[in-house]
């Protein structure tokens, strides 16, 4: 008689081996589906990590440039001085407005305190800029910390000590009228006149190519706004400012796109918006009508009424 327990198996009656079939298959696949989710955390950790270093050195390129040496000298009229700030000193530029027939050398001139882009030098400005001093505007032109011969290292925090103080020594001066002082950032400089709004009277606000927030940034990049060190909220500062603003952007812009220039001037409550078919540098006077625009606001603010210094 033979043994049932020695007759062969069948296939449905043998064990799965670890690992095979469809019983062992689900816990396989559980595992290698952790594994990848593990190690794409930890790349993105490791992604994130890599921008919370290096943002700034991202955001404040201009502390890899160097200063001309003789730059100043070029501008025999320019006043160099020196603010502190910790134990750093600041470089910043005055430049006087230029004199016109008839003008009255007792009078107090209005001013504008200005504010570069990330990647340049106060040095860059003057020329650019004289058809300002032509209208009868004084320039405050306002080095970052770290840059050019500047000390310091760059950040939001030691910006706005800066750029405070910069309007407390023009403020002071004798030939300036402190009721007349604007602001006119360019770019990241945008963000350091923001951070001048809430602290110091601004008779009026000009804004180029400047975006709402950096925070808006890190989203593009899927990282959370957490990260970002230094914010300069541009857009939450013109939600509390009560003078008149000038935005001034370009449709082409890959930097920062044209979408913050629409949300700047969305939450100023006396904003002028001026866009143009231009890249980021869409504020070079030979690209564009540029001082016609900023003529004619001027001349709808306190800095420049009107009836001043018409030709």
């Amino acid at each position: 008689m033979e043994d049932p327990s020695a007759a062969p198996r069948s296939h449905a009656d043998r064990p799965l081996a670890a690992g095979t079939g469809k019983l062992g298959g689900a816990p396989v696949r559980k595992r290698r589906l952790r594994r990848g989710l593990l190690l794409a955390l930890a790349l993105y950790a490791l992604y994130a990590a890599g921008f919370w270093h290096w943002q700034r050195a991202l955001l404040y390129p201009g502390t890899a440039r160097a200063a001309d040496p003789e730059a100043a000298r070029r501008f025999p009229d320019a006043q160099v001085e020196w603010i502190p700030l910790g134990e750093a000193r600041i470089e910043t530029w005055y430049l006087p407005p230029l004199p016109k027939p008839g003008h009255d050398p007792a009078a107090r001139a209005p001013a504008l305190i200005v504010a570069h882009g990330n990647g340049e030098l106060i040095e860059d400005w003057p020329r650019r800029f004289e058809p300002f001093r032509r209208l009868g505007l004084g320039l405050l032109l306002v080095e970052y910390p770290g840059y050019g011969r500047s000390g310091g290292t760059p950040d939001e925090a030691g910006i706005r000590r800066l750029f405070a103080a910069a309007w407390d020594r023009l403020a002071a001066r004798p030939d300036i009228d402190p009721a007349r002082i604007g602001g006119l950032g360019i770019s990241l400089g945008g963000g350091a006149i923001g951070t001048l709004i809430p602290q110091r009277p601004l008779a009026a606000v000009i804004l180029l190519s400047t975006f709402t927030d950096i925070g808006a940034f890190a989203g593009r990049y899927g990282l959370p706004r957490d990260l970002v060190l230094d914010p300069y909220d541009t857009r939450a500062a013109l939600a509390g400012y009560d003078a008149p603003v000038l935005v001034i952007h370009g449709r082409r812009d890959g930097v920062i796109p044209y979408a913050h220039a629409q949300a700047l001037a969305a939450a100023g409550r006396h904003a002028t918006l001026h866009l143009h078919d231009c890249a980021h540098v869409c504020w070079e006077p030979e690209r564009l009508p540029l001082w016609a625009e900023l003529e004619a606001f001027l001349r709808r603010t306190p800095l420049l009424p009107a009836s001043v210094h018409q030709d």
